[in-house]
């Protein structure tokens, strides 16, 4: 963790060292609901933000509700710096299948991440980024309780971003990744995702879309997301998101319904 650590504080002092002031209007990229952007792709010096993040999913075994408290800030012109906190809490339904093991509750870890663009291009409307993230996994409540453990692994992740600006409406953005995990008592595994959306955007704050995410980790595990997101007033918005696996599982079609509140 130490090491990961420097790393991030060495990648923040050479991206603040290379990073020039950019005063052009911003081209406004949309983000997609299940990929978390540390900031805005052209974030200006000292913007900043507090989050609230809200969401349930409907699973055939349980309800699981994920809470999140994120703080985003620009630290200089165009780099930006994400800490955040994720909670997820399950509740079982009437008639759980047995031998099946409900997931416990727990405050998942702690994220840090950096991001910094590298381009911002008017002309063509896209902008292109490079993001390094850390984090710690903690264990479930109960188990904390049970053991006394805290931490049971962690992982860095090295992701580039391209997005494009399609005229008035349409969005789309390329995400790939490349992370590597490591979890108590287990060997330490590397993978890659891939996460493409394409969002029609009708005003600022309502947008439709369709995010593809891919996951090579033992096996591919591709899935499709086709999502919305309608402004209530200035601070919250409601996401309305499918998630459909590409591959069949038991799983089936979930349903998602979240809450931004920027305060």
């Amino acid at each position: 963790m130490k090491r990961s650590l420097l790393t991030l504080l060495l990648f923040t002092y050479w991206l603040s060292a290379c990073s020039q002031a950019y005063n052009g209007k911003k081209i406004g990229h949309v983000e997609p609901l299940q990929l978390d952007l540390i900031q805005d792709l052209d974030a200006r010096n000292g913007d900043k933000e507090f989050e609230v993040d809200m969401e349930t999913d409907m699973q055939r075994q349980y309800n699981e509700l994920n809470f999140s408290l994120e703080y985003e800030q620009a630290i200089a012109e165009r780099l930006g710096f994400e800490v955040q906190l994720p909670f997820s809490f399950y509740q079982p339904k009437s008639n759980p299948v047995p031998g099946e093991e409900l997931p416990k509750n727990r405050m998942e870890g702690l994220k840090l991440g950096l991001q910094y663009t590298v381009a911002v291009l008017p002309a063509v409307q896209t902008s292109v980024a490079v993001a390094i993230t850390h984090e710690t996994y903690f264990h479930s409540f109960r188990t904390m309780k049970q053991k006394g453990g805290i931490m049971k692994g962690s992982s860095e992740n090295i992701a580039l971003i391209a997005a494009k600006r399609w005229g008035r409406h349409f969005h789309t953005m390329i995400h790939t990744n490349y992370e590597w995990m490591n979890l108590t008592g287990n060997k330490g595994n590397s993978y890659i995702n891939h996460d493409i959306s394409i969002h029609y955007q009708f005003e600022r704050r309502y947008v439709l879309g369709l995010e593809y995410i891919c996951r090579n980790n033992i096996k591919e595990e591709a899935t499709i997301y086709p999502q919305a997101r309608l402004a209530l007033n200035k601070l919250a918005e409601c996401t309305l998101a499918a998630q459909i696996p590409v591959d069949k599982t038991k799983e089936g079609i979930h349903f998602l319904v979240g809450l931004e509140i920027k305060l």
